[in-house]
C-alpha cells in the first residue's frame, strides 16, 4: 500500500512531526510516558522512545518522528476521516483520550501505535482511500497541537490495510495484540518509505536581482538534496495559497520557463480554509520528461520563473475581497514513481539550528514596505537566500508587516504597492517557513502620507466606522483574517490614529482625523469581531491547517495621556480593547518634536521617548508635563496620581500582561530658536517656529545614520544637517529624567537638537518594561536600526540589546 502525502507536517515550539526512514523502532525504549490504562497512555507506550535524534533516526522504516523539546502532557488525539481525498469534507472524528505525558526526546510511532490510531474508526482499515482521507490532529495541554499529513491514496482498491491477508480481519481492533498487522509488506497506514526531511531535501526562494533588491523580479525555486546519498526525482510537488474563487492562483503549464524539461504540469484544490472557507490550497505537480538525479551533499534543481505578481494593480482585490497576490511556494517535495519514494523539504536558512529566542516574552518590529524607497543600498532585506544578513531574525519572534491597503467604501483588502509588496510578502511568509517560531501579522492603518493607494489608512478605517454597518464590520474582519492567511501570517494588527485625512466629512477637521463616539465604538466592534474569527479560524476544522494554531490580533495604541482621555470621553474602553487583542502595542514615541514649535507652553526641545516625567516645568494643569513612559502606564494609580488623568494600569487594571511597549530607532531633529549657551543646556530650549531641516519629513532620522553616517540614505532624506562626531554628541545623559541619549550642534548658524534611543537605553526600557510586568518589547521600525553586520553591532543595536536585556535571548 503507497499513501501520498499533501500536507506538509507543521512544526511547533513543543512537538512537531517528522517522517523519517525508521520501522518498528525496536532499538529504542519502548513508551517513555505515563503508565495507565487510559487510551492516550496505552498509544504512548505502543512509541518508541529515543533520548538522542540520531539513534531515533538509525531506526528502519515507515514511522513518524516526534521531536519533544521540553516535556509535555497529551489532552488527546483527534483522528479526523474525510470523505475525499483532500482532508476537506469531514465525515467523522473520533478522539483518543485519557492522561499521558512526553519527556524531552524523541518517539517513534510502531505499526502498533498506528494500528490504535486507524482502528478507531468502525470499518477504518477496510476504507479505500482512492477517494478518502485521513490525518491525525495531536493537541497538547500547554495549548500547543500539531496536524499529521493529509494521507490518501490514488489507486483504486488499494485499502487502509492490506485485506489480502485473512488474519487482518481477526487483528483490526485487537489493539493490545502483541504483533497486530497495521501494515502491509512495504507501508503503513500513515506512511511510504520517506527518508526524513530536514536530512534529505531542503528548498530556498531565490531573487535574481539580490543584493540589494529583487523588487519586481520572479523568483526561483531551488530543492537541494542535503544527503550523502544520490536520490532521483520524476517530479516535484508544492502549494500556493489561493483565494476560494481562484482567481490569483496562476495558471502553470508546459511552456513556462522553469529550467527544467516537464512532460506534464497538474493543478488541483485541496483544503479550503478560513474564515468561511475563503483562502483555498493549490497544489501543482511538475512531471520530468525523464529521471533526474540530485547529486549528494548539495544535488539542486531549480524551477524557474516563479510567479511575482508585480504586474497586478495596486489596491485590486479579488471578488471575494483578498488582494490579488501570489503566494510563495512551500509543502515541497520531491517524488520517485520508480521507487515510490517520497522526499518531504524544509525552508532552507542561512542560520543553524535558530529557536524562539525568548519563548516568554514578545520580541517584535514593524516592518515597513516603504524601506524599498527609504534606505540606502544594501539595506536590510528578508530574503536569506539573497546573501544578505542583515535581517536580525535571531533576535525577534514577532514581525509586523506594514500596511495593508483596506478600500474604506467596502472593506476589501488590496496590496499598498503593487511593486515592493509581491516580493516583500514573499519574502516574509518564505522567512516564517523556515522559522516556525516566527509570527508575523499585517498591519492596516497608520498615521499616513497623504499619497499613494494607502496613504490615509487610518481614514480608511475610518469610512468602515462611520458607516455604522454591523455586517461591513464584519465582512471587514473576515477579509483581514484571510488576507493574513493568504500571505502565510498568523495575525492580524489594527493601526486606527488620529492622522492625515483629505475627505469631506465632519470628522476630517484640517486635514487631520478626529474621533467620534461611532467611530469609537466601531472600532471596538472590529476588534471583537477579528478576535471571534481568529478562535474560528483556529478551533473549527480539525482538517484545517490552521487547527490549533495561534492566531494573533494586535492594536497599535496611543500613548498620550489626554489622547487616552478624550478616546475615554467618547465611550472608550481599553479594558474592552484589551479583552479583544492578543496583545497591544504601546507606540511609546513621538511624545515631543518640532510639532510642538509654537505652543507656549510646550513648545521646547524634549524627549522623543522619555521613560521618565521631564524635569521641565510645562506647568500643573498641562497634560504634557505626563509624556513619558512610565507616566503612560501608571498614572492615575495610587502612587501617582495626574491631576486627573488615567493611564493604562488604571483604565485596564491587570492588563500589564498584554502590554507591548514600542522603542524607537529613529530621532526627530529639532531646529532650536537661539543656540544654547552650551551642549549640556541645549535640552529644554525654546523651539523656532518652524522647522528648516527635513520639514515635510518631521525631521525624522534614522538611527542607524545618527549611529554612523555611511548608512545615511543620502538621496532619500536620511541623513543628519552634519555628521555625529565626539565633540557634538552628548552620548549619554543621566541627568535627564528621559534616559536616551542626545545630540545638539549648530550648522551655519543654526541649533540642531535630537533625542534618540541606542542599545544602552533599549536595553533599559526593557529592563523597566519587565519591572512593570509587560508582555514584551517592539520597536518601530526594524530596518532603521544598526546593521547586524556591523563590527560594533552588538554594542550598538537596539534590537540584539533588547532581546539580550529580556531575561532570554537563545540564539545570541
Amino acid at each position: 500500500m503507497k499513501l501520498r502525502a499533501f500536507n506538509s507536517a507543521v512544526c511547533l515550539t513543543t512537538a512537531s512531526f517528522l517522517l523519517v526512514s525508521c520501522g518498528n523502532g525496536s532499538s529504542g525504549n519502548s513508551g517513555g510516558g505515563t503508565s495507565s490504562s487510559s487510551q492516550l497512555s496505552q498509544y504512548v507506550a505502543s512509541l518508541q522512545y529515543y533520548p538522542n535524534k540520531p539513534d531515533a533516526l538509525a531506526a528502519n522504516k515507515n514511522q513518524l518522528l516526534i521531536p519533544i523539546s521540553s516535556p509535555v502532557d497529551l489532552q488527546d488525539i483527534q483522528v479526523n476521516f474525510y470523505g475525499d481525498k483532500n482532508c476537506s469534507n469531514g465525515l467523522s472524528t473520533v478522539k483518543m483520550t485519557g492522561n499521558a505525558s512526553l519527556k524531552q526526546g524523541y518517539y517513534v510511532t510502531t505499526d502498533k501505535a498506528n494500528f490504535m490510531v486507524v482502528s478507531q474508526f468502525a470499518g477504518g482499515l477496510e476504507e479505500e482511500l482512492a477517494t478518502k482521507s485521513i490525518n491525525v490532529s495531536y493537541r497538547f495541554k500547554n495549548g500547543n497541537s500539531t496536524i499529521s499529513r493529509c494521507f490518501n491514496h490514488g489507486n483504486v482498491g488499494e485499502k487502509l490495510a492490506d485485506w489480502g491477508h485473512s488474519s487482518n480481519q481477526d487483528t483490526k481492533l485487537q489493539a493490545n495484540t502483541a504483533n497486530p498487522i497495521a501494515c502491509s509488506a512495504s507501508s503503513c497506514q500513515f506512511a511510504e518509505p520517506y527518508i526524513e526531511s530536514l536530512s534529505v531535501l531542503s528548498y530556498q526562494i531565490s531573487y535574481p536581482n539580490t543584493p540589494p533588491t529583487g523588487i519586481g523580479s520572479s523568483y526561483s525555486l531551488v530543492v537541494t538534496n542535503n544527503s550523502s546519498a544520490a536520490i532521483s526525482l520524476t517530479g516535484l510537488q508544492f502549494t500556493l495559497r489561493a483565494d476560494a474563487a481562484m482567481q490569483d492562483a496562476p495558471a502553470i503549464s508546459t511552456s513556462s520557463i522553469w529550467g527544467v524539461n516537464l512532460s506534464s504540469v497538474s493543478q488541483s484544490v485541496g483544503a479550503c480554509y478560513g474564515v468561511n472557507n475563503g483562502v483555498c490550497d493549490v497544489m501543482y505537480d511538475l512531471t520530468l520528461n525523464s529521471s533526474q538525479t540530485l547529486a549528494a551533499n548539495g544535488g539542486s534543481v531549480t524551477v524557474e520563473g516563479m510567479p511575482n505578481g508585480n504586474s497586478q494593480t495596486a489596491g485590486g482585490s479579488t471578488s471575494g475581497g483578498l488582494p490579488l497576490y501570489n503566494d510563495v511556494a512551500h509543502n515541497v517535495y520531491g517524488y520517485d514513481t520508480t521507487t515510490g519514494n517520497v522526499y518531504t523539504s524544509s525552508a532552507s536558512s542561512i542560520y543553524n539550528n535558530l529557536q524562539n529566542p525568548n519563548p516568554n516574552k514578545l520580541l517584535g518590529a514593524y516592518f515597513a514596505d516603504w524601506t524599498n524607497y527609504s534606505t540606502p543600498s544594501g539595506r536590510m532585506f528578508p530574503a536569506e537566500s539573497a546573501g544578505l544578513n542583515s535581517f536580525p531574525v535571531p533576535y525577534v519572534n514577532s514581525l509586523t508587516y506594514d500596511v495593508g491597503y483596506l478600500n474604506g467604501g467596502n472593506g476589501s483588502i488590496g496590496l499598498a504597492d503593487n511593486w515592493a509588496d509581491p516580493t516583500y510578502l514573499q519574502q516574509f511568509s518564505y522567512l516564517r517557513a523556515a522559522h516556525p517560531w516566527l509570527n508575523m501579522a499585517i498591519s492596516f492603518g497608520g498615521w499616513g502620507s497623504g499619497s499613494g493607494t494607502a496613504g490615509y489608512p487610518s481614514q480608511d478605517l475610518q469610512q468602515i466606522f462611520e458607516a455604522n454597518s454591523p455586517s461591513l464590520i464584519q465582512q471587514t474582519a473576515a477579509n483581514m483574517i484571510n488576507t493574513a492567511i493568504l500571505y502565510g501570517f498568523n495575525g492580524v494588527d489594527i493601526d486606527f490614529e488620529q492622522g492625515v485625512c483629505n475627505i469631506s466629512a465632519s470628522w476630517c477637521v484640517n486635514g487631520t482625523l478626529v474621533l467620534d463616539a461611532t467611530s469609537v465604538a466601531n472600532y471596538q466592534a472590529l476588534l471583537s469581531a477579528l478576535s471571534t474569527y481568529a478562535k474560528q479560524v483556529t478551533t473549527e476544522s480539525s482538517g484545517s491547517p490552521l487547527y490549533g494554531k495561534v492566531f494573533n490580533i494586535s492594536a497599535a495604541l496611543p500613548v498620550g495621556i489626554n489622547a487616552l482621555q478624550s478616546y475615554i470621553n467618547l465611550g472608550g474602553n481599553y479594558q474592552t480593547v484589551l479583552e479583544s487583542v492578543t496583545y497591544g502595542n504601546l507606540m511609546a514615541y513621538d511624545y515631543h518634536g518640532q510639532f510642538d514649535a509654537g505652543d507656549a507652553s510646550s513648545g521646547v526641545s524634549d524627549a522623543l521617548a522619555g521613560l521618565y516625567r521631564s524635569q521641565y516645568s510645562y506647568g500643573s494643569s498641562n497634560y504634557e508635563q505626563y509624556y513619558d513612559i512610565n507616566d503612560t502606564l501608571t498614572c492615575g494609580t495610587t502612587s501617582n496620581q495626574c491631576n486627573g488623568y488615567q493611564g493604562y494600569f488604571a483604565l485596564a487594571p491587570n492588563m500589564a500582561g498584554k502590554l507591548n511597549l514600542g522603542i524607537p530607532t529613529y530621532t526627530r531633529v529639532e531646529n532650536l530658536a537661539s543656540p544654547a549657551t552650551s551642549n549640556g543646556t541645549a535640552i529644554y530650549q525654546t523651539l523656532a517656529s518652524s522647522q528648516t531641516w527635513a520639514a515635510q519629513g518631521g525631521g525624522v532620522v534614522s538611527y542607524r545614520c545618527v549611529y554612523n553616517s555611511n548608512y545615511c540614505a543620502q538621496a532619500k532624506g536620511d541623513y543628519l544637517p552634519q555628521a555625529l562626531t565626539s565633540s557634538n554628541l552628548v552620548a549619554w545623559n543621566y541627568s535627564s529624567a528621559a534616559m536616551m541619549p542626545w545630540f545638539y550642534y549648530v550648522v551655519s548658524g543654526t541649533p540642531y537638537f535630537g533625542t534618540f534611543d541606542n542599545g544602552q537605553s533599549a536595553a533599559n526600557k526593557v529592563s523597566y518594561a519587565n519591572t512593570q510586568g509587560l508582555n514584551g518589547y517592539f520597536t518601530w521600525e526594524i530596518d532603521e536600526d544598526v546593521p547586524m553586520q556591523d563590527a560594533n553591532y552588538a554594542q550598538y543595536g537596539i534590537t540584539n540589546n533588547i532581546c539580550s536585556a529580556s531575561g532570554s535571548c537563545l540564539n545570541q
